[in-house]
């Protein structure tokens, strides 16, 4: 792994070997379909091959390796070596020869601990330990004169850090007893794998407005070199673990089942779809009986009570889980399970506008305002007559029926226009699970299999008991099972299958128990079953209830198929494979289905020749209980979406060796894309032009070529040089595929704006047939570029000491035809007899606004990035500071933690 130092016959030298540390990764990016004659042609550059000293290394996603050169006293290289490594927790062995340059390597080896031991003749035995991960581990070896019934072990420095010297990724690769040891609110591994130089969680750029946000992922994304989500690929295991609704991670697994976490910042090889990777690598069994439970709590006993707040908000916090790890088959089979579980009970003072006992009468007398009739105004003097001592003459029946969603005031009304305040109940739960089986089957066969269910749930109430709280609710699964066949030190062959089902979906409460739309009276308003919640009502000045758009979200299903094979043939080592996914996805969006009604007292505004006065601006609760929005829409038609497609893949990559000192990473990868389609017949591209839809997706985008170069050149012992440039296509976010349903006539949206001479009441809004003409229309363009990254970086790494290292770059990428939204139909010109100067003349003077997806902006990114790695020793807890006394203080009153950790066997 590291600098190596003898510790057991310290009367013999040992000569600390420098560390070299390699990273070939697997792919399940984000890949098109079908195959061509294009992908043929990768597969036929897939037989190249090249000759001389091999000094490159295997490795696989979810796998690594050893390798190293073995060398004598004098310094000059032994071949015919015997290089056996051993797995200290489950017993597997390989053994190894090294060839005639003195060089080793053992590919495709589970992560984690191993002992190495070297024989051959004239020397003496040569035992040492080094921990494997999916990096690679460099262990060069010296041997000593003697005989081979002599042992001498080497330990490998603690705290010690290397050079990484055979590629040009920026990669961090944080350990299990880093994950369990950093600082980490809230515990989950994104915190820790976003450690690295430009690189964040998302929750840290607020984009809480975005699709995140709107879907509560923001936790699970990340922001790596300036890039969003679409352009990290999260994996679990090996095989693809993204929510394709938001691009975010599905499941994460906790701190505690997580063996390793691989960030590659910038530069990934040909074998991934993106140029930054997230790898995280679940535990497994081993011949020791090992396991551990714990529970994080908090409560409100040591918080002081917020300033608005009339209570104390309630505060449960139960972090709590366990795992086991066992051999079923000693040395063979064994098996691990980790459960993880969350109850977060909270309450959020919560300060409303709720109408007072007069208003709710229709009595605004103590409102300081004065009230117009609507039913009064007079299109001659162009005015209204006040209501006679500000009391309202009827209330709407919609709105009696409303105003039973309003609690009473529980204070007078403040300068702060509250008059209810209440702690609303918050919750955020889940409940994690996780199985693995690794199976030895032979020296050469190596199975594993992995299954993780995520159930959480998140939200909060409203003011309406059982009505308009929002919650967030994530049922994920994940599985995966690889097969590695090693054919000899040369080949090896890795076969994946996975498994990625997503329903993630933002829920309303009440969704679904009637029709809310029948049972207010609204006329016209048709939401699909599966659609139904109150309708959306705002107000102005006043607490506005119910979210026109939930529920929203999607059920995904993913099947992945790859197959990868490692070549090592003289100084290249070839890796080329192929990745095929077959996607459902199933989506659902709420847009107005409901209806969207908004009040803000125009109906009772004060008129002067037709004008609204600029003073008397009536009263949205007012206008409310009469029944006269200022403006109203309600969608009709299908917003249900089930979309079908298939991603398909080829890459070739090319680690060569050129000098002792100098590699190259060459490679090459294709992505097909046969972009989603709806089985059902909904799906379209509106055309402005022409007026009418084209059923079907968008063009399948057949040139997505992505090469990849870098090099890495070892300037001298301490100093690594490196750069690389790539490639990278990213695909459309899926939730965007609900603009490919919302067009007319699949979709109309009715609208309305209050005329004070003709007012309309609320339940008579729409007509059950209305025009198509001038319709507002959502669509994805015919011709949809994919994203692509041009991706570069340029760095210094420099050895400061054997547990310090430094690490100085540069990171820059340019983002083609990025997701934009622009009127497709937008006004150029002022229509004839227009003398208000707002363009009103449209290129199709038949069709409304068109709201389209065009993949059309432009993007860069430059940053310097610094690193600065310090391993402490292993005497030491972890990287985390030691608290101060104050520290130590505080986090006692916060949180209490119990945990075991037990080990057997």
């Amino acid at each position: 792994m590291a600098h190596l130092r003898k510790t057991s016959a310290p009367s013999e030298s040992t000569k600390n070997g420098g560390t070299q540390r390699r990273d070939f990764t697997y792919s399940t990016g984000f890949l098109k379909t079908r195959f061509s004659r294009a992908v043929q042609t990768i597969l036929l550059l897939m037989i190249v091959a090249g000759v001389g000293p091999q000094k490159a290394t295997l490795a696989q996603t979810d796998l690594g390796f050893i390798s190293g050169t073995v060398r004598d006293a004098a310094d000059a290289v032994v071949p015919n070596c015997q290089i056996e490594v051993k797995n200290s927790r489950t017993a597997t062995t390989r053994t190894v020869t090294s060839d005639q340059n003195g060089y080793f390597n053992v590919p495709s080896l589970t992560v984690g601990p191993y002992t190495v031991s070297a024989t051959a003749p004239g020397f003496k035995h040569l035992v040492t330990n080094v921990d494997v991960t999916t990096n690679g581990t460099t262990a060069n070896l010296q041997l000593s004169v003697g005989n081979v019934q002599q042992e001498v072990t080497v330990t490998s420095e603690s705290g010690s850090v290397s050079l990484q010297t055979d590629n040009h990724e920026l990669v961090t690769t944080v350990s299990p007893t880093q994950l369990v040891n950093l600082p980490n609110n809230t515990r989950s591994i994104l915190n820790v794998a976003t450690l690295g130089p430009s690189s964040q969680q998302g929750t840290d750029v607020g984009v809480d407005g975005g699709d995140e946000g709107f879907y509560g992922q923001t936790a699970n994304s990340v922001i790596i070199s300036g890039l969003g989500n679409a352009h990290t690929a999260f994996l679990q295991d090996g095989v693809d673990n993204t929510n394709l609704l938001t691009q975010t991670v599905n499941i994460l697994s906790s701190v505690e089942a997580t063996q390793e976490v691989t960030t590659i910042l910038n530069g990934a090889p040909a074998r991934f779809s993106q140029p930054s990777i997230i790898n995280v690598i679940t535990k497994s069994g081993s011949n020791q009986i090992h396991g551990t439970a714990y529970d994080f709590l908090q409560n409100d006993d040591f918080d002081a009570q917020n300033w608005f707040a009339t209570s104390k908000p309630a505060k449960r916090f139960n972090q709590f889980g366990g795992n086991i790890g066992a051999p079923l088959w000693k040395s063979k089979l064994f098996a691990f399970f980790d459960y993880s579980g969350l109850r977060s009970h909270t309450g959020v003072v919560n300060r409303d506008r709720v109408p007072t006992d007069a208003e709710r009468g229709g009595d605004f007398s103590a409102d300081n305002l004065t009230l117009y009739d609507p039913s009064t105004y007079d299109p001659i003097t162009g005015t209204s007559q006040p209501f006679a001592g500000n009391k309202l003459t009827s209330i709407s029946p919609f709105a009696q029926l409303w105003l039973k969603n309003y609690p009473e005031p529980n204070q007078a009304l403040d300068a702060s226009n509250v008059n209810y305040v209440v702690n609303l109940p918050q919750i955020s739960n889940y409940d994690e699970y996780l199985g693995r089986v690794d199976f030895n089957i032979s020296p050469r066969d190596l199975l594993f299999g992995t299954v993780a269910r995520l159930d959480s749930q998140a939200g909060q109430n409203s003011i309406t008991p059982g009505l308009f709280g929002i919650f967030i609710a994530l049922k994920g699964t994940n599985i995966s099972v690889a097969e590695t066949h090693v054919f000899n030190s040369n080949i090896v062959n890795v076969f994946k299958v996975g498994y990625n089902r997503s329903n993630l979906f933002r829920t309303q409460q009440g969704e679904g128990a009637l029709n809310y739309a029948e049972a207010y009276g609204l006329e016209n308003v048709n939401p699909a079953p599966a659609q139904w919640t109150p309708p959306a009502i705002n107000l102005t000045n006043y607490t506005s209830l119910g979210d026109p758009y939930s529920p929203q979200g999607a059920i995904q299903n993913r099947f992945q198929y790859t197959d990868e094979v490692s070549w090592k043939l003289g100084n290249h080592t070839f890796v080329f494979g192929g990745d095929y996914v077959k996607t459902q996805f199933d989506g659902n969006w709420v847009v107005g289905n409901n209806g969207i009604y908004n009040f803000d007292g125009s109906a009772t505004s004060a008129y002067i020749n037709g004008v609204r006065s600029s003073t008397d601006q009536g009263n949205s609760f007012a206008d409310m209980e009469l029944g006269f929005p200022r403006t109203a829409n309600a969608a009709n038609g299908v917003t249900l979406g089930a979309f079908r497609g298939t991603d398909v893949s080829g890459y070739v990559q090319d680690d060569w060796k050129v000098l002792p000192r100098l590699t190259f990473n060459i490679g090459l990868r294709y992505d097909f894309d046969n972009p989603p389609n709806d089985k059902n017949g909904h799906g379209g591209q509106f055309d402005v032009a022409s007026n009418r839809v084209i059923p079907g997706t968008w063009k399948t985008n057949y040139n997505d070529w992505a090469p990849r170069f870098g090099f890495s050149y070892q300037a001298n012992d301490r100093t690594v040089v490196r750069g690389g440039y790539g490639i990278y296509y990213a695909p459309i976010l899926y939730n965007n595929l609900q603009f490919q349903l919302l067009y007319s006539p699949n979709f109309v949206n009715q609208s309305y704006s209050f005329n004070v001479a003709t007012p309309v009441d609320i339940q008579d809004l729409f007509v059950p047939n209305p025009s198509l003409a001038g319709q507002q229309n959502y669509t994805l363009t015919k011709t949809l570029k994919d994203t692509s990254v041009q991706d570069w970086n340029f760095n210094i790494e420099r050895s400061l000491s054997n547990n310090t290292l430094l690490t100085l770059g540069y990171i820059g990428n340019v983002t083609r035809h990025q997701s934009a939204r622009a009127d497709l139909n937008q006004p150029f010109g002022l229509t004839p007899g227009n003398t208000s100067g707002i363009l009103d003349l449209r290129p199709n003077t038949n069709v409304g606004t068109t709201d389209g997806q065009l993949n059309a902006v432009s993007a860069n990114y430059n940053a310097l990035a610094i690193k600065l790695e310090r391993h402490t020793p292993t005497a030491c807890s972890s990287w985390a500071p030691i608290p101060t006394r104050r520290q130590w203080i505080f986090w006692m009153a916060t949180m209490q933690t119990f945990k075991i950790s037990i080990t057997l066997g």
